[in-house]
């Protein structure tokens, strides 16, 4: 069975950490782990995604809450609140429904403080990863079988991990297997995985058993207080229990389908593909692609999309490097690909057989000059301006033929490549070889072997790759990166908002803990700070510093706090808003050299109404805690960026969201932010604005939800979304 491992570094001696691998999470296949009935509802799990892939994209992190629910001994003991329809709903019941919420997730906390999640979901995450490992000849010491066969999954049905073969009793295997099916029989009607793995694993280490009983609510039956507070509490009790041993809760950051085929190709190119993905790993990144696989064949840009050739034809070379035939694969998902890529024109490139499979003429008969700006029409979102294609027509041309030869080759040529390779090496060392993101580790980790394959630059990218690995009932995903500060300081501000913090003081103290030692995106190794991180995991040290130390654990040091508004301020643009990364410092032209055609605005760093409005929650809440600190400058700080919140905002009342999606997600965000400085329905127009959006969007159900299309079509494409749903609630105390 596959189990989530919190916080752990092994033995490898091209892996450092500067945190003691606090907020780590990679998973490993022990096949002796889980009993009969674990492996039977994880494969039942599985089944089910795949069943209803069509519908439902994204796996629910079925695995490792199976996983840590069982770790943790968790039985839910708070009743469910349930409320009839036309009953009342009481503080009772609401306050029981948060117990039971807040006990079921602090059951979900990992050791180390975090809350383990998922951060995948572009298609063209994985295939990449692939090619490189064949390439360098790695792919199966990287990704032994079960590993591969997991990435098949993925590309069939759609933070490190690690196989144990000896880990799980036959149940909980049963169990895990359960799960899969599920996925997979589900697979076109929910996408994402429930990551039920990793929550089974945590569960069960901590032996959790929820004690809360059950707050029912009939139709037509008052909700009661005491309901409510029941169902809060079996929630935080059930929740504490999913939180890992550093603190954080685990959680996956994946979707894209780009992701996981380059670190493939590029272990297959170097030679390390069954070192760093064994059998059992290969096993799961096949079961990734078979669970993923779209009804006409193909795949998408990620695991909600319509197919792209781009994604496509990465999962079938994907494929192929991991061992299936031309026709192979679950239900012949590579035929299934491979007439998808055929019907639908020119396609990209194992070696001879590929191009010979792939492409409509004779490989070396293709004109490349002519097909240089060809892009598939499903593939194609941003077109290329005619001053783009003639830039790269005249480098191609003129510049490319005058650096391949002598003396151009070494005076210029060489020297360009000994500085890009000063960066890259620069890179990695400050982010301990996990490097910016998954795009970037691929790519960085060939150059160096390219560079030296027996070096230690090229062992240590290898040692790091488990940190971008994500295992759940859909397979292994590759994470664009990891997601643990994010999650866990949501995480962390929901418990505190639940009024229950005498009943959750340890699973508050972790994780507070490893927000204090991560203060990124991802965890302290990763390194790259990122301005609404910064802003969420700043709220929740300041909240923290206000509880009793006995509950929490040490405060911070206001110096830290200062740190933090620093950064925050150094990021505000001219217009008010805030970037993400870096300051907004370049001239928005140069998206006109965009060279990716699936995606826009990629180029420069640009002002995000999520990261605004939570930069304006936490510099208001800092200025009342420590009022003598930069004032001036904060206050213009906060004026600003409420402007910019409100000349963004849409003419029904949204705001166009980046990072989520899309229009409600955007406009929960805008909304808290101007709540914050005061603002209400009477005496702001954007808030009224804001307000009739969201009631006109409302669906008949009660819900809220979008689909994935708002963000592509910039306008709101209703779909009904829980989380949504919950993003709305929350701002109406």
């Amino acid at each position: 069975m596959w189990r989530l491992k919190i916080a752990e570094g092994g033995k490898d001696p091209y892996i450092f950490s500067t945190n003691n691998f606090v907020g780590r999470q990679i998973w490993e296949f022990d096949p002796q782990a889980g009993t009969p009935q674990e492996r039977a509802e994880v494969e039942e799990a599985r089944q089910n995604f795949y069943n209803n892939r069509f519908h439902v994209k994204p796996s629910s992190d079925l695995l490792w809450r199976m996983q840590f629910l069982k770790e943790k001994n968790f039985k839910q003991t708070i009743p469910p609140a349930k409320v009839e329809d036309g009953e009342e709903i009481t503080n009772e019941k609401a306050t029981a429904a948060l117990r039971r919420a807040v006990h079921f997730f602090s059951a979900l906390q990992a050791s180390d403080g975090h809350w383990p999640a998922e951060n995948a979901g572009p298609l063209f995450f994985l295939p990449p990863l692939v090619m490189c490992l064949y390439i360098i000849g790695h792919l199966n010491t990287v990704f032994p079988a079960e590993y591969q066969k997991e990435i098949l999954r993925y590309l069939y049905y759609h933070q490190i991990w690690e196989f144990d073969p000896q880990a799980g009793t036959p149940q909980e295997r049963a169990e895990v297997e359960e799960a899969r099916q599920n996925f997979y029989n589900n697979r076109f009607h929910v996408k994402p995985s429930s990551d039920l793995l990793w929550r089974m694993q945590f569960l069960k280490e901590k032996n959790f058993k929820q004690t809360i009983p059950l707050a029912k609510v009939e139709d037509g039956e008052e909700i009661t207080n005491e309901k409510a507070t029941a169902a809060l509490r079996r929630a935080v009790h059930f929740f504490s229990a999913l939180q890992a041993s550093d603190g954080h809760w685990p959680a996956e950051n994946a979707g894209p389908l780009f992701f996981l085929p380059p670190l493939v190709m590029c272990l297959y190119i170097i030679g390390h593909l069954n070192t760093v993905f064994p059998t059992e790993y290969q096993k799961e990144i096949l079961r990734y692609l078979y669970y993923h696989q779209n009804e006409d064949g193909g795949w998408g840009l990620h695991i909600e999309s319509h197919s792209v050739m781009f994604c496509t034809a990465f999962s079938y070379i994907c494929m192929r490097i991991l061992g299936e035939g031309p026709d192979g694969g679950q239900e012949n998902a590579c035929a299934r690909a491979r007439k998808w890529i055929l019907d639908h024109g020119p396609i990209t490139p194992l070696i001879l057989q590929l191009r010979e499979e792939l492409y409509t003429q004779p490989y070396n008969e293709v004109n490349w000059k002519k097909v240089r700006h060809l892009c598939a029409k499903e593939d194609l979102y941003y077109p290329h301006p005619l001053i783009q294609d003639l830039l790269w027509d005249s480098l191609y041309i003129f510049t490319e033929p005058l650096l391949t030869r002598w003396p151009f080759n070494k005076l210029v040529r060489e020297k360009a490549l000994q500085v890009t390779m000063k960066h890259i090496h620069y890179e990695d060392e400050i982010s301990r070889y996990i490097t910016i993101g998954c795009v970037e580790k691929v790519l960085c980790m060939l150059a160096c072997w390219v560079e030296d394959p027996n070096g230690d630059y090229f062992k240590k990218h290898i040692a790091r790759i488990p940190d971008y690995i994500w295992v759940a009932e859909d397979g292994i995903k590759l994470q664009g990166f990891g997601s643990q500060v994010w999650d866990t300081s949501f995480a962390i501000q929901a418990l505190l908002a639940s009024n229950l913090t005498d009943e959750i003081g340890p699973t508050l103290t972790k994780g507070h803990d490893f927000i204090k030692k991560s203060q990124t995106f991802s965890d302290q190794d990763h390194g790259w700070q990122v301005s609404d991180c910064t802003a969420e995991s700043l709220v929740c040290c300041m909240l923290f510093s206000m509880k009793p130390p006995k509950i929490v654990g040490e405060k911070m040091d206001p110096e830290r706090f200062y740190d933090s508004i620093n950064v925050l301020l150094s990021l505000q643009s001219k217009n008010g808003g805030i970037s993400l990364w870096e300051p907004a410092r370049a001239q928005k032209w140069l998206e006109l050299l965009n060279p990716v055609e699936f995606v826009s605005d990629v180029i420069v760093d640009h002002e995000y109404v999520e990261c605004t409005a939570s930069a304006i929650e936490a510099l208001v809440l800092f200025r009342k805690l420590y009022p003598g600190h930069r004032k001036k400058e904060i206050e213009d700080f906060i004026e600003n960026a409420v402007q910019f919140l409100q000349d963004v905002q849409m003419a029904d009342g949204s705001w166009y969201g980046n990072w989520g999606v899309c229009f409600t997600y955007a406009t929960w965000f805008a909304l808290r932010g101007l709540a914050t400085v005061g603002k209400t329905y009477n005496n702001c127009p954007a808030m009224r604005r804001a307000v009739d959006f969201l009631l006109k969007a409302q669906r008949d159900n009660g819900g809220w939800g979008e689909s994935y299309l708002s963000c592509p079509n910039k306008q709101d494409e209703n779909s009904l979304n829980y989380f949504s749903l919950a993003k709305v609630l929350t701002l109406y105390p």
